[in-house]
Formats: C-alpha cells, structure tokens, sequence
C-alpha cells in the first residue's frame, strides 16, 4: 500500500485502526460454508444514481487545479477533495432520499477538511505563502479522518452526523457494485496517475500531465506515476465503469483500475436518511441492523 502524504489530494486510512467490515456482513461463514445474507439477484445489473436530468451540475467547491471564487478571483486548487466526496454524498442522499437538497458549500467543506493532519490553519482565500491552497496547511486529508471528524461534530447547513459506517473490500469490483446497490453510492480514494512534465522532472511538489483514472491503457504504464491522490463518490455502474463525481464533473472509473489495486480506501456510509427507506434496496433495512450492531440476526435476514 502507498505510504506518502502527498503535497494535495487523498492520503490512505490508517488500516491499524479497527473498522467495520463490510464482507464480514455480507456474508457470515457457517457449518456450511459461506452463506450470502443477500441473494445475488436483489442486487441490479446496473445502476445510475448521478442522473444529470436530477443532478444539473455539481461544485468544484475548490478542488480544481484552479478555481474561481464568489468574488470572481482565480484561486489555486485546494487538495480537499476527500472533504468534497463528502459534501457530494451529502447531496445525493439528501435529495434521493430525504427530498429536500442539502449541498454543503465551500465553508462547510473547509470546515470538514480542518480535521486533516496539519490542516488547522488552513483558509481557502489565502494564498501558498499563508495557510491557503499550496501552503503546509494544504496536506490532502483520509477519509477515515473525514468520518471520525463528522461522527463526532456533523457537518454541512444541517450538521448531520453518519449512523455507521463500513469498510469494502477495496480490491473487489463486486463487492463495491453490491455495496452500491445498497447504500446508493460510495466514498472511495485511490491513486490519481500522471507523467512527469518534460523539463520538470525535479520540481517538487511534483508536476504531472494527468493520465486520470477513466482510462485503462495506462493503468499498468510503468512511466505512469502516482501523481497523487484523490476522492470521490461512486454512484453507478455498468458493466465494467463505475460512474462518479470528481473536480465538479461525471467521470467514470475502470474496474481495472480497482483490479490494478490503484484504490486506496472504500467506505459505504449510513445516513439519517438512510434509516426507514428501502428506495435504494429491499434490503437495506437488514444491513442497517447488521451495522449497528455487527450481529448474525437470523429474523432479519433477507431472501
């Protein structure tokens, strides 16, 4: 697993903390052997919860190369894209599932990204020579870090906090699609791919020309190199893609770039909105309780 806490971007959970598995309550192993607590078939072909007839368009909230503000001043990308998956997932939940839209702005993702090690200073309107984007109070941030953050003091116009949360198999396509098909998206970070610039080979923080992570040729490049990384949410699939929101656009990620272990960290999170609905899968409501509690209750399984 990468190790570095790159200049911006998504930095890997800390795997020595505990965390709830998500394969652990998926499946329970018996005299048997392995036993699905959901059918394969309740589970969708695909799926497309990023529909842009529902969602016109999503905030940069600051996580571009360069944004620009309220003001109309050009700014310099903030690596607070962890803090922007969240503030993306926010939206999405509230709006499928509670009805009412809830977009965290740019204040309230600031406010999440604080939480990052050595963030506590940070301010969006400064520049790299003070706390701003750039600067050693720009030091990208885990998800883990993200959701330890808001358990404990919510976030967002409507300070929600998460019920639960559970780690998925980073390395499992399926898995993630299942997951999905569950919770309605997924708050993931991986690796970002690039080249090194000509005649900017030693410059540091290092400069790419982006390879993405949309593609698949480059995947297994031994000149593509981690340029750094990011977050975003996943929230539909179709074969082999997987659609997300990334730098205020829809983009779509590869299973082989899940295959190719570029993915650092997935999380599915339940929220209020969560609790009482099966809009997103029939079973939803044993999972919850599977969550919560992190028992085999055989009167709650589905099927």
């Amino acid at each position: 697993m990468i190790s570095e806490r790159f200049a911006f971007g998504a930095i890997p959970d800390d795997r020595t903390k505990p965390s709830l598995e998500f394969e652990a309550i998926r499946r329970r192993v018996t005299e048997g052997g392995p036993e699905e607590y959901i059918p394969a078939e309740a589970f969708p072909t695909s799926l497309d919860n990023l529909s842009k007839s529902v969602f016109e368009r999503w905030n940069v909230l600051g996580n571009k190369t360069t944004w620009v503000d309220e003001n109309n001043v050009k700014r310099q990308g903030i690596g607070n894209c962890t803090a922007v998956a969240w503030a993306n997932q926010r939206r999405l939940v509230s709006k499928l599932l509670g009805g009412n839209e809830v977009y965290p702005e740019l204040k309230h993702v600031v406010e999440v990204y604080r939480a990052g090690k050595g963030n506590d200073q940070f301010d969006a309107y400064k520049t790299d020579k003070d706390y701003g984007p750039g600067s050693p109070y720009d030091n990208g941030m885990s998800i883990q870090e993200a959701l330890n953050f808001l358990r404990k003091n919510g976030g967002g116009p409507d300070r929600v906090k998460p019920v639960a949360f559970a780690r998925v198999n980073q390395e499992d396509p399926k898995a993630m699609k299942d997951a999905m098909a569950i919770f309605g998206s997924l708050w993931i970070s991986f690796q970002c791919l690039g080249y090194k610039r000509k005649g900017e080979e030693d410059k540091w923080p290092k400069v790419f020309d982006w390879a993405g992570f949309d593609g698949t040729a480059f995947v297994n490049d031994p000149k593509a190199e981690v340029a750094a990384g990011h977050s975003v949410i996943l929230a539909g699939y179709e074969n082999k893609r997987m659609r997300c929101v990334s730098w205020g656009e829809l983009r779509e990620m590869d299973e082989n770039y899940i295959e190719a272990s570029r993915v650092y960290d997935v999380w599915a999170v339940i929220w209020p909105e969560h609790v009482g609905t099966r809009n997103f899968s029939k079973c939803f409501l044993c999972f919850l309780f599977l969550c919560l509690f992190s028992l085999c209750l055989p009167f709650l399984r589905c099927g």
